[in-house]
């Protein structure tokens, strides 16, 4: 049986597209994956 962070993580990488995804497979955990994203994405001014 596939764990929830499993269905989340691959639901949230196959989101993204297949460039920006390579960079974020690594990952183990959905956690480690939105920090990493919202680092990279993130803009301050809003």
């Amino acid at each position: 049986m596939i764990s929830e962070n499993q269905k989340v993580k691959r639901w949230l990488l196959m989101s993204i597209s297949p460039e920006i995804m390579k960079c974020y497979l690594r990952f183990s955990t959905i956690h480690e994956i939105w920090n990493a994203l919202s680092k990279a994405f993130y803009d301050e001014s809003n």
